[in-house]
Order: structure tokens, then sequence, then C-alpha cells
């Protein structure tokens, strides 16, 4: 670590994030404020990946956070499917006033778990978008029925504002804690493994049987026995020393 940094260079962790739903529930919004803290009142449309990152410190060490935008409309996920076998961590979001983008969010997850065998080992959040006009109507996703739904899979639960930027930040920086260390434990297994693979090498051989010393015939003896045979006596005794009466 360099005189008065506050982390190590050196070590710099890659962490791939996707984050899908519905179209226009706010996705592109909450991957803008997270990465460069601004918010557009235009919509655009995600017909495509797109890939954004942020850098991030966690544990004294540099961390590249990448988050993949997806397409909301389910039919485009093959453009995508790569980047979701790729990703380390899913953000499901639904918009608080449309229903139907909540009750989807199953479908999303089924979609993943099909695409990404280890799915169930991955670290995901489900994020309420768009509370900052909630109007307490029967109309509107309660912040229970998005806690239910989200301890229903595991998931952590997070109500944001991407126009006011509200949880977005904490949301997003929680969920690369979580993979982080989830990593870090992963790395560290494989050390374990690795080093114990090494120590069995080495017992291996360690006790694979040395050739005795004593049994061992110079070529310089095989040569007396052949062309002098005055010491043959001799020689074939020191051979049968060898090995023992």
């Amino acid at each position: 670590m360099s005189k008065g940094s506050q982390y190590d260079e050196n070590k710099i962790m890659n962490i791939q994030i996707l984050i899908c739903g519905n179209v226009a529930v706010g996705k592109t919004s909450i991957v803008k404020q997270y990465t460069e803290e601004s918010y557009s009142h235009r919509y655009h449309n995600t017909l495509q990946s797109e890939l954004s990152k942020k850098e991030e410190i966690i544990n004294q060490e540099k961390v590249n956070v990448y988050i993949i935008d997806a397409p909301g409309d389910s039919r485009l996920v093959d453009l995508t499917k790569q980047m979701i076998r790729q990703a380390e961590g899913y953000i499901f979001v639904y918009d608080i006033y449309d229903k139907q983008s909540f009750r989807d969010i199953e479908l999303w997850i089924t979609l993943i778990k099909n695409t990404k065998s280890e799915f169930e080992q991955c670290q995901c959040i489900l994020i309420g978008n768009k509370i900052d006009s909630r109007r307490n109507s029967s109309e509107d996703i309660t912040y229970e029925q998005g806690n239910q739904k989200a301890k229903n899979f595991n998931m952590q639960f997070f109500e944001t504002s991407a126009r006011e930027g509200t949880n977005i930040v904490q949301a997003i920086k929680k969920l690369a804690i979580s993979i982080y260390h989830q990593k870090k434990g992963s790395i560290k297994q494989q050390n374990i493994i690795n080093e114990q693979q090494q120590s069995k090498q080495k017992d291996m051989i360690l006790l694979q049987p040395q050739e005795s010393s004593n049994t061992l015939i110079h070529s310089s003896d095989l040569h007396q026995m052949t062309t002098q045979p005055k010491t043959k006596k001799s020689l074939w005794s020191k051979i049968k020393s060898c090995f023992g009466k």
C-alpha cells in the first residue's frame, strides 16, 4: 500500500451485476443515479444490454462494480444470456405503481434461473422504484408486499426513487459488499484446496521408495566381470554381499 493511500492499488476486484425488470420501471435511471448521481427526465427504452461502471472502496480495496442494464422486453433476453451467466449478482426492479411489473418479478427470476445454473448461490436484491410519487392508494404496491416477495426469494428489499436518488447507492453498494465477501470466501477456500493438494503431492514424493546405495553395482565392476576372469570370484562375492547371504 502506497504511503498516504487508503486502499491497495494492486488489489482490484471486478464485480458484475445484472439489473432486470419490465419496461419503464426505471432500471436505466437507477444505474445512472448510481454511477453518475444524475437523473434524466427523458425516457430511454433499452433495446440492448448496456454496461456501466463505478469504482467502490470495500475493505480498503478498490472494486470495479459493473452494472449490466438488460432490455426490459423479455423477448430480447437472448441478447443478454451470456451476460446473465457472467453476472455474480442480480437486481430485480418493479414500479410500485405497476402491479404487472410486480407480478412479473417471478418471470424474471425463472428466466435467469433457467440460464444461470448457479443462481441459487448468487446475491440478489429486490427494488420497488418510484416511491417519490407514492399516493398511498390501493393502486400502490405497499412496502410490506415488496418485503414479503423479497423474503420469499431470500433477497434483501429496498424501496427507491431514481428521480431523487433515495436508497439507490445504499442498495447497490450493499449488494456489491455481499458479492465481495462471497468472492473473498471462494478465493480463500480455493487457496486452502490448492495448499492441501500441494501438501499431498509432497507427501507422495517422500513416500516413494528410494533406491539403496548398497544395491548399486558400479559399471566398472561389471566391466571387470567380463574382461578380467581372475577377479570373477571376488566380484561375485561383492554382488552377493549386496543382497545378503
